[in-house]
């Protein structure tokens, strides 16, 4: 559309326009003409709810503890998508954060229901989920490098934990899902 001083105030009152919008208009000589469509909605940011719902999965998943790509998969989140809200160059959409979040709840009722179980078959399945990054979790959680290289062992069937092992994998696991609160 060919650039007014009236119409780009009308544009302006509607759709809520800034003053550096009208001058960039001025300039080029052009309104876009998303404007002149009379069905075009100008999109709505994000309440704050959703806004600290979205910082905090973002914390969850710069942690390292949780497979990023394979959550992004999991939730039709592109990882493009995800590296440009972490940069702050994009945020998520509520059905983004509506399946991040259902993706990060899974993950947290899996370790629950593994250690509900109480079993080195549950614990083994558990460890072999791609979800998961097994050293960063122990880490975090206070085991050691010989603990992780025991879970290693362990999870490709070279090795037995006792229940020392157990408890510590055990301990470094529900501490991990204790995180994931969302």
């Amino acid at each position: 559309m060919q650039f007014s001083e009236d119409l780009a105030k009308e544009i302006s009152v509607k759709h809520k326009i800034g003053e550096a919008t009208i001058k960039t208009w001025r300039h080029r000589g052009t309104i876009p003409d998303k404007y002149g469509n009379p069905e075009f909605v100008k999109p709505i940011a994000p309440d704050k709810s959703k806004s600290i719902v979205s910082d905090r999965i973002l914390n969850i998943l710069a942690e390292g503890l949780l497979n990023v790509t394979l959550l992004c998969n999991l939730s039709d989140v592109t990882p493009q998508k995800f590296a440009d809200v972490k940069r702050g160059k994009a945020v998520f959409s509520e059905q983004e954060i509506i399946s991040l979040k259902k993706e990060i709840n899974r993950a947290r009722i899996l370790i629950a229901k593994t250690f509900e179980r109480r079993s080195h078959p549950a614990l083994k399945e558990l460890l072999k989920s791609e979800m998961f990054l097994l050293r960063p979790i122990l880490l975090s959680g206070g085991a050691t490098l010989t603990d992780y290289d025991r879970a290693s062992r362990f999870r490709r069937d070279e090795y037995s934990l006792d229940d020392k092992d157990y408890i510590i994998i055990k301990n470094c696991f529900v501490k991990f899902a204790l995180q994931l609160g969302l």
